[in-house]
């Protein structure tokens, strides 16, 4: 083995590792967040409200949590097949060739993950600004304020999206 390729395995096993922590991370947030959402539907569903902002309510936290659970196991996923590929499948054309390939076989989970973050950004902005209107009831400024900044918010996240499987 060439100096050249034992530098490029302990930087492949870097990141790896690297990769590794920050799933590991996640997926401890994840947890810690499973306990909130489970802890504020069991509050809201003690309410007796049964009007179109309860609903409402509990439709974007179930959405929230679908979306984020997608994300979590496209997270997962990708980073499993990226050690699978890059440490477990030897190709004969080199580690450079292996990195490649694995990268090639991430890309879908990867833009899953990628979409599913910025569709729960814009579930977050949502319920953000439809909390602010129901203070701002008579105020048409901050209303029409809210409602560029949110459209403004869904195109740039539009475009993140796009700019994001671009790259890949």
């Amino acid at each position: 083995m060439t100096p050249e390729e034992s530098k490029k395995i302990a930087l492949l096993g870097s990141v790896s590792f690297q990769n590794i922590s920050d799933l590991i991370f996640s997926i401890a947030l994840f947890g810690v967040y499973i306990l909130a959402f489970i802890i504020s539907m069991h509050i809201i569903s003690q309410r007796k409200n049964n009007g179109r902002a309860h609903k409402a309510l509990i439709a974007l936290l179930l959405v929230g949590f679908v979306i984020l659970v997608l994300a979590t196991c496209a997270d997962i996923a990708a980073n499993l097949s990226l050690v699978k590929y890059n440490l477990m499948v030897s190709l004969s054309t080199g580690i450079v060739a292996q990195e490649m390939a694995a990268n090639l076989q991430v890309i879908v989970v990867d833009n899953i993950a990628n979409c599913s973050a910025n569709i729960n950004v814009l579930i977050a902005d949502i319920a953000i600004v439809w909390r602010a209107w129901a203070l701002w009831v008579e105020n048409r400024l901050i209303k029409w304020a809210l409602l560029i900044i949110l459209l403004l918010d869904i195109c740039i996240s539009i475009v993140d999206s796009v700019a994001d499987t671009k790259k890949d």
